[in-house]
């Protein structure tokens, strides 16, 4: 079994993501700001994260690359809201129960409708999986907004 690499203590940058929907069930899901100064985002692998071979379910880490991906791609954006378009994850290795998997995510290229992301998956200094994504960026509507469609529909 592989300890986590890093402890979950204030000295370490690490906060907890506050999430009372699936990413609760999942998590704890933790995020610090990288040495490069970009987001990175980590899951310690626990019992209830592993598959009838014992080692982490490849669910857990495609949904821990959907939320590091696409909570960079909204830091990086000027909107509220995010929806995925497409993931794309290739395992590498098998990530342990115990193991403290980190992401950090890198923007591949914006364009005004679309952000293409990309991260490795990393447990004990070795890549577990691979995620690209694609992500379109959801303005809120206005209230103008919304009359609007009202008066186009009739």
């Amino acid at each position: 079994m592989t300890h986590a690499a890093a402890p979950f203590d204030a000295d370490s940058g690490w906060s907890a993501i506050a999430d009372d929907g699936f990413l609760g069930l999942v998590g704890p899901m933790w995020i610090r700001e990288g040495s490069d100064g970009h987001p990175q985002f980590a899951l310690e692998c626990q019992a209830k994260h592993r598959n009838l071979g014992g080692v982490v379910q490849g669910g857990v880490l495609m949904t821990l690359a959907d939320r590091a991906l696409g909570s960079a791609a909204l830091g990086l954006a000027d909107t509220t809201n995010m929806a995925t378009v497409q993931l794309d994850v290739h395992f590498v290795a098998p990530a342990r129960i115990g193991d403290l998997v980190t992401v950090t995510p890198q923007l591949i290229r914006r364009t005004r409708d679309l952000m293409f992301m990309r991260a490795d998956l990393v447990a004990a200094d070795h890549v577990v999986a691979t995620a690209t994504g694609v992500f379109k960026p959801l303005h809120e509507r206005t209230a103008a907004d919304a009359r609007r469609r009202a008066d186009l529909a009739g």
